[in-house]
């Protein structure tokens, strides 16, 4: 059964307070107040729905306790009606400014009176509606931007390694080209292959060439900057856009991760597997736009793979592309 509504009352004549609480007794729960400060203190034990406050009271008066309450977080939303003997609209208008919802004047109108208690009474339980709506409104809100924020990542992740995908990588190599062409900086782009992984896959399995992958995809990380991004291409091969570098910045970090990948084998199952990577570098290239850089950088990788494997190739402004450092 739903708990009646909590009304206080507070008046300094007793004769008005049992009058008040003989009219709403029988559908509302009526807590009773004399004083501004009784009042106070009871509700600092107790909470109620709606207060119905006389104006002229000794001591504190009911603008003064009015105060009061809208100051307080706890009371702040409880709504106030104020009872007045009188007419004149000062009086009206300070209740108002002091936080009261409305008035009513004694002596009271007996259908009046209990028709403005019960329009409050539904306003305040509709404004409590609304807020609960609104709470699970928001944390619905939550759950589906984190839905989203999972399903997005899910779109541009590769699931084995955590990498971005290959799908992610052609954005921010577009977004890349992008400011690059507006603030007129520089950057470079490699493709890295691993050496021989179809032997390792046929040799030691599939599950053995996914941890190969995922070692090769963190040792990656670890050699490059924050502000760079690595990404699997496909299979065994993985590009590195690294904005802001010229091309020969760029042949130090392709070494650079080169050494990273081959300085120690990839443990599996007991097995020490010797893993190495040939990378392509190519500048990238506003004018020749993504898919020429892009070709480039493949053309370099296969120069190296053509020549030693395990090496760093580039091709050069002209299109020539040549190992610049093997192992």
């Amino acid at each position: 059964m739903e708990a009646r509504p909590k009304i206080l009352v507070v008046d300094d004549s007793l004769v008005e307070l049992k009058i008040i609480r003989k009219r709403l007794g029988e559908e509302y729960q009526v807590l009773l107040a004399a004083s501004g400060a009784e009042a106070l203190e009871l509700l600092k034990k107790d909470t109620v729905d709606l207060i119905l406050l006389d104006i002229l009271m000794p001591e504190m008066d009911g603008i003064s306790v009015c105060k009061i309450l809208k100051a307080d977080e706890a009371t702040l939303e409880i709504p106030v009606l104020f009872l007045t003997a009188l007419a004149d609209a000062q009086s009206i208008v300070e209740g108002f400014a002091a936080g009261g919802q409305d008035y009513i004047t004694k002596p009271f109108q007996a259908d009046e009176f209990r028709a403005r208690v019960k329009v409050h009474l539904e306003l305040r339980q509709a404004k409590k509606q609304l807020e609960r709506y609104a709470a699970e409104l928001e944390e619905k809100n939550m759950i589906l931007q984190t839905l989203l924020d999972k399903m997005e990542k899910t779109v541009r992740t590769d699931y084995l390694t955590g990498l971005e995908n290959r799908r992610s990588a052609t954005k921010r190599l577009r977004e890349e080209l992008a400011r690059m062409r507006r603030r007129g900086e520089s950057g470079s782009l490699l493709l890295a292959d691993i050496d021989s992984f179809k032997n390792i896959n046929d040799t030691y399995g599939h599950e053995a060439g996914d941890v190969v992958l995922q070692l090769v995809s963190h040792r990656m990380e670890t050699a490059v900057r924050e502000e760079d991004i690595v990404a699997r291409w496909g299979g065994e091969e993985f590009l590195i856009l690294l904005p802001e570098l010229s091309l020969s910045e760029a042949l130090h970090v392709a070494e650079r991760i080169r050494e990273t990948i081959s300085q120690e084998p990839v443990l599996y199952q007991g097995e020490k597997l010797e893993i190495t990577v040939t990378l392509g570098v190519a500048a990238l290239d506003v004018n020749l736009g993504m898919e020429e850089s892009i070709k480039r950088a493949d053309q370099a990788l296969y120069e190296g793979k053509h020549q030693s494997k395990n090496c760093v190739a580039y091709c050069g402004a002209e299109g020539q592309c040549q190992v610049c450092r093997e192992a």
